[in-house]
C-alpha cells in the first residue's frame, strides 16, 4: 500500500497491490477525495492493464516465479 498525488490534482490517492489475485496479482487505485477518499470511484488493473501478456507466466508484486 501506498499513498501519493498520483494524478496531481492535490488530493492523495490511495495505492493497493495484492500479489495473490486471481493468481497473477492485482492493484487497486482508490481516487482521493476533498475530505476522504472516494471508494466509488477505485479502479483495478491487473497485468494486461501494464502491457503484460495473460500468457506470460508474470505475477504481479512478485520478483520470480515459482
Amino acid at each position: 500500500m501506498a499513498v501519493g498525488d498520483t494524478d496531481r490534482n492535490g488530493r492523495p490517492e490511495i495505492v493497493v497491490g495484492a500479489s495473490g489475485e486471481d493468481e497473477r496479482g492485482a492493484v487497486w487505485i482508490v481516487p482521493g477525495g476533498a475530505s476522504a477518499p472516494v471508494y466509488a470511484s477505485a479502479v483495478a488493473y491487473g497485468q494486461t492493464a501494464f502491457g503484460l501478456s495473460t500468457a506470460w507466466p508474470a505475477h504481479l508484486g512478485r520478483e520470480s516465479v515459482e
